[in-house]
C-alpha cells in the first residue's frame, strides 16, 4: 500500500516490478476533499491506466468524483509471458515481458471547479503481486542491456518504495561499496592509516586554534 496526495489536474506515475508468470491487481482511491460548493461532480474525476515495460497501455478505468471518498479498482493482469504477445485481446498482448509496469493515477482538472485546490486530497493506491516468479524464455540478448527484466536490486528499490532516480544512486553506492570491499586487505589497511591522518591532523589543527 502507498499512501499519497493529488490536486485537480495532477497525475501520478508509479512503478512495480513483475517477474515471469506474475500478476498485479491494483486499486486507488480518492479521500473526501474540502469542499467550496454545496455539491458539485466532474466525470473521469479519477483515473487509473497501466502500462507495460515498453509503455504500451495494458488497461484503463475512470469515474467520476463529487468531493467525497472513491476508488478504483482494477482487475488482476494475466500472468507476464512471452506468448502473450501473440494475443488478440488488447490488455493480454503487452503483458509479454518481465519488467518494471507502470500505473498513472489522474485526478481531472474539473474537480477544482468545487474542491479548495490548495488542499490536497489523500490518495490511497494499494498494489498486489502475485505468483510465484518463473523460468524466463531463452534470449538471444540480454534482457537488462534492453531495459528490461526483473532483478534483485528491482525488487530492493520496489519493497523499499525508491524511485527511479533513488533507485539509481543506491545501486551506484552498492557498486562502489563493492570496489572497495573486493580491493583487498592491503587497501583496507591504506584506508585507516589515511583516515588515521586525517584525524590526527584534525586534532592537531584544533589544537593549533585553541592556542
Amino acid at each position: 500500500m502507498w499512501r499519497d496526495e493529488m490536486r485537480p489536474g495532477q497525475t501520478r506515475f508509479y512503478r512495480v516490478p513483475l517477474d515471469w508468470g506474475q500478476q498485479l491487481g491494483l486499486s486507488a482511491e480518492l479521500s473526501s476533499a474540502q469542499m467550496t460548493k454545496t455539491y458539485g461532480s466532474a466525470s473521469g474525476g479519477l483515473t487509473v491506466s497501466l502500462y507495460s515495460p515498453s509503455r504500451s497501455p495494458i488497461s484503463d478505468k475512470d469515474i467520476s468524483y463529487d468531493g467525497k471518498q472513491a476508488g478504483i479498482t482494477m482487475g488482476k493482469t494475466p500472468p507476464v509471458a512471452y506468448e502473450n504477445r501473440f494475443a488478440d485481446d488488447r490488455a493480454v498482448k503487452p503483458v509479454a515481458i518481465a519488467g518494471w509496469y507502470y500505473v498513472a493515477v489522474t485526478m481531472g482538472g474539473k474537480v477544482a471547479e468545487f474542491t479548495e485546490d490548495a488542499t490536497p486530497v489523500p490518495l490511497t493506491l494499494r498494489l498486489d503481486v502475485t505468483g510465484t516468479p518463473a523460468k524466463a524464455p531463452a534470449y538471444k540478448g540480454s534482457l537488462a542491456a534492453g531495459g528490461f527484466g526483473v532483478d534483485a536490486e528491482d525488487r530492493t528499490a520496489a519493497k523499499e518504495g525508491l524511485t527511479a532516480p533513488e533507485a539509481a544512486a543506491a545501486a551506484e553506492n552498492r557498486s562502489v561499496m563493492r570496489v572497495v570491499a573486493g580491493a583487498g586487505f592491503g587497501t583496507g589497511t591504506l584506508l585507516l592509516l589515511v583516515l588515521g591522518g586525517w584525524i590526527l591532523l584534525g586534532r592537531r589543527g584544533r589544537g593549533a586554534t585553541a592556542a
